[in-house]
């Protein structure tokens, strides 16, 4: 129990320590006691509620250790990931799910988060409980037409089968799915649909029109056409890369920007997208 600051209840929460090369970290449980409900739910035969209480304490502690005894070498950052995939079951792919969005908050990438959220949201309006094993060709297909009766477009359909994907894959990896024969993703099971992407670019014409239109009504519309005219100009770079930018990615002539969501691809060598600076942007 962690005495060192109470809640609102004024009682203390009841946290997990992992020690590691003399470093200690603590992993907080939704329990929360006072001092003499605590030494009850410790003492040697605990009664009633206090009995129940040292149940979930007990399960919570052989998860960690379980989480420990899976890690070859171990790292915090390791245990963490085992630890809080929360329940190693493959009769519940919701966990994976949970476990991959908190992986990508904390990476921030809390589009990809949202994502991965909304998948979550469609699966469960689909079937409350789904098992790894539930997952199969025919289950898929069931999905891909409820999806399709329900109005999602082609493209979210994709997204949302290639979120599944992901955690399926994950769960193989991590051990939860141990038969590789089940897995449904593949050329002969289940090939999930192309989403479509669908080009719609101005003309020349109607780029000069925006460039030169001078009919704003607040600076606010004017900073919004001169990043547009920037981002155009730019090889079509996006809003979250052009405020990103800094100072530094200036070279002489050029500005060199590597797209923020190549940063953690794995590629080993990551061509920046090189802008030319004209003589008069130069000068001003």
């Amino acid at each position: 129990m962690d005495v060192r600051k109470k809640n609102k209840d004024e009682k203390y929460y009841v946290k997990i320590r992992v020690t590691h090369m003399r470093v200690q970290k603590y992993y907080p449980t939704d329990i929360s006691l006072n001092e003499p409900d605590y030494d009850k739910v410790m003492a040697r035969t605990p009664k009633g509620k206090d009995k129940d209480i040292r149940i979930e304490l007990d399960a919570r502690l052989a998860k960690a250790r379980a989480a420990i005894n899976s890690i070859p070498v171990f790292t915090f950052t390791e245990f963490e990931r085992n630890y809080n995939t929360t329940a190693k079951s493959a009769y519940d792919i919701f966990p994976v799910f949970d476990a991959i969005i908190r992986e990508k908050k904390a990476i921030k990438k809390p589009k990809t988060a949202s994502i991965y959220q909304t998948a979550v949201n469609s699966l469960t309006n689909f079937k409350s409980k789904i098992g790894f094993y539930d997952v199969n060709a025919r289950f898929l297909q069931e999905y891909q037409q409820w999806m399709i009766d329900n109005g999602k477009s082609l493209t979210s359909i994709s997204m949302y089968l290639r979120c599944l994907r992901t955690v399926y894959n994950r769960a193989m990896k991590d051990g939860i799915v141990r038969d590789s024969s089940l897995y449904p993703f593949k050329t002969r099971g289940f090939v999930i649909p192309a989403g479509r992407n669908t080009k719609k670019a101005l003309t020349k014409e109607e780029i000069r029109l925006v460039a030169e239109f001078e009919n704003l009504c607040s600076s606010i519309e004017e900073y919004a056409r001169d990043m547009w005219i920037f981002s155009y100009l730019s090889n079509g770079l996006n809003m979250n890369d052009i405020f990103r930018m800094k100072w530094s990615q200036i070279r002489g002539s050029y500005i060199y920007v590597v797209r923020n969501k190549t940063v953690n691809t794995g590629i080993s060598a990551v061509l920046p997208i090189t802008i030319y600076i004209g003589e008069r942007s130069r000068q001003s």
